[in-house]
């Protein structure tokens, strides 16, 4: 799903779910060179696991608050009151914001497992949180945070943190999260956001609950990468929409392979 831009008729987004949704389940999704990703406004057991969301900016020209949690130029968005759900396994490139919290129940939202790379906007955030009962009740965690050419900005309700290191500091969220290193990706310019070795990424994630959730209401296996990889390939999870998978070594003598 690409080329969403703000009209008369909307605001640009890829995604969107409300109207009072429940069990919604977003998985294995692209979405990219929008104006926003992935947006619920009011739902309920709203999951977005496993997608690729990159290029996402405010439309070009127009007015851009950063410090808003209803500004453009964000992948993945939640809010209004009771909207409960999370954000597990997801790779998010190239933004402007990459996640909003800006409202929803006491009980907040599970984000783990995702890729933030490479923010657009330097006053910009990498996640923004907004009440106090959303901050306290969601969980973040196992979250890989890298800019190139920056450290990570978080805004987690009254703290607002311009490094991993100082957010665990400030919150005690995020005591899982590895240091701020390169995922590398094989190739982001043509977008494949598959995962070279080594990759700050590789290894460094967990099972969340969601996966046994699913398949106990369901029936259905959904612990697998985006492109239908399991998810327990290597020593552990990898964190983002992919699992490394070694590529196939070419045969040493080609011509000792037999043809039928």
């Amino acid at each position: 799903m690409y080329g969403y831009q703000t009209s008369t008729s909307s605001a640009g987004a890829a995604v969107v779910i409300h109207n009072g949704a429940d069990n919604v389940w977003m998985l294995a999704n692209t979405a990219h060179s929008s104006n926003i990703g992935m947006i619920t406004t009011q739902s309920t057991e709203t999951y977005f696991i496993g997608n690729l969301i990159y290029n996402i900016h405010h439309p070009a020209g127009s007015s851009w608050d950063p410090n808003s949690g209803y500004s453009s130029g964000v992948g993945i968005h939640f809010r209004n009151g009771g909207t409960t759900g999370g954000a597990i396994h997801n790779t998010l490139y190239a933004y402007d914001t990459g996640m909003q919290l800006t409202q929803g129940g006491a009980a907040g939202y599970d984000i783990e497992n995702n890729i933030f790379s490479e923010r657009s906007e330097s006053t910009g955030w990498d996640i923004r949180v907004g009440e106090s009962d959303v901050a306290s009740g969601s969980t973040f965690d196992y979250n890989l945070i890298y800019n190139s050419t920056s450290a990570a900005r978080i805004s987690w309700n009254s703290s607002t943190a311009n490094d991993v290191a100082q957010f665990k500091s400030a919150t005690g969220k995020c005591s899982n999260c590895p240091a701020e290193a390169d995922p590398n990706f094989v190739n982001p310019a043509i977008g494949n956001f598959r995962l070279n070795d080594p990759s700050a990424a590789k290894d460094v994630g967990v099972a969340h609950s969601i996966y046994a959730s699913f398949t106990s209401r369901y029936g259905i296996d959904i612990m697998q990468d985006i492109v239908g990889n399991p998810r327990t390939l290597g020593a552990a999870t990898e964190i983002g929409a992919f699992e490394f998978v070694a590529p196939i070594a070419p045969p040493t003598n080609p011509s000792a392979i037999l043809l039928p």
